[in-house]
């Protein structure tokens, strides 16, 4: 009870007290049905029940390998952990081909939906960090013969 002797009062006639008792009514019934809302996305609230895929990718999209099937242009709810940092946004099924001789047989391409600026360079940086770290691991440090070989 929140508040002492309210049905009491409310069933005395006392207006407020009928309104309050209508509001804790209604927001036990809330309370109720976040709960159950709260249980059933429980796995897609919690960062460890993901889905991992390693992906392709770009400033615009992705491509992942997986045995599951997409319907073209599904939209999709997409979390992304990018440098520690958890990036949500949209996206929609674009591609999906099949993949010979493969441990996961089939290529999906997503497309992101309505992408912020921050969520767009956070990618963008991100694509561009890596890239200068390969770029670095490539070059081979030059060789220099001594003089007196």
């Amino acid at each position: 009870d929140y508040v002492a002797n309210l049905d009491g009062l409310a069933k005395s006639g006392i207006l407020p007290a009928k309104i309050l008792l209508w509001m804790v009514e209604k927001i036990n019934i809330q309370a109720g049905v976040l709960e159950r809302l709260k249980e059933a996305y429980r796995k897609t609230s919690s960062p460890e029940e993901w889905k991992h895929y390693q992906v392709n990718l770009s400033a615009s999209g992705f491509y992942f390998m997986t045995n599951d099937k997409y319907v073209l242009f599904t939209s999709m709810d997409i979390y992304m952990d990018i440098q520690g940092e958890i990036i949500l946004c949209r996206g929609k099924v674009v591609s999906q081909e099949e993949v010979d001789d493969a441990l996961l047989n089939s290529r999906v391409g997503i497309e992101f939906d309505l992408l912020t600026g921050e969520q767009e360079q956070a990618i963008t940086l991100f694509l561009q960090y890596n890239e200068l770290q390969d770029c670095m691991k490539k070059v081979p440090v030059p060789y220099i013969a001594p003089l007196n070989a």
